[in-house]
């Protein structure tokens, strides 16, 4: 048996280059398998679960471009995403 088995750290509980996925209930691989999901739906899973705990708007910005991937090579649509910077006092503004 390997160390990291007789220490109960199998490959569920290890994760290299950070911890943003030890903070949560369930990681976003053991969903994607429960729910036969595919490579693209998982990819697009997995940046929206860990966006908040690492690359932020990085992350959302590759979800967008996951759903763009799934949507062209599942469905034959193209789509496009722009990005839009606004001033920061905008974007803190509530909703009216």
């Amino acid at each position: 048996m390997s160390e990291s088995l007789e220490n109960g750290k199998g490959a569920l509980q290890t994760q290299h280059g950070g911890d943003h996925y030890k903070k949560i209930k369930i990681q976003p691989v053991e969903y994607a398998v429960a729910n036969q999901m595919g490579p693209l739906e998982f990819s697009v899973l997995k940046y929206i679960t860990r966006h908040g705990a690492k690359d932020k708007e990085q992350d959302l910005k590759k979800a967008l471009h996951f759903c763009q991937l799934a949507l062209k090579l599942l469905y034959g649509i193209d789509s496009k995403v722009e990005y839009i910077e606004t001033k920061k006092e905008e974007h803190d503004k509530p909703a009216s």
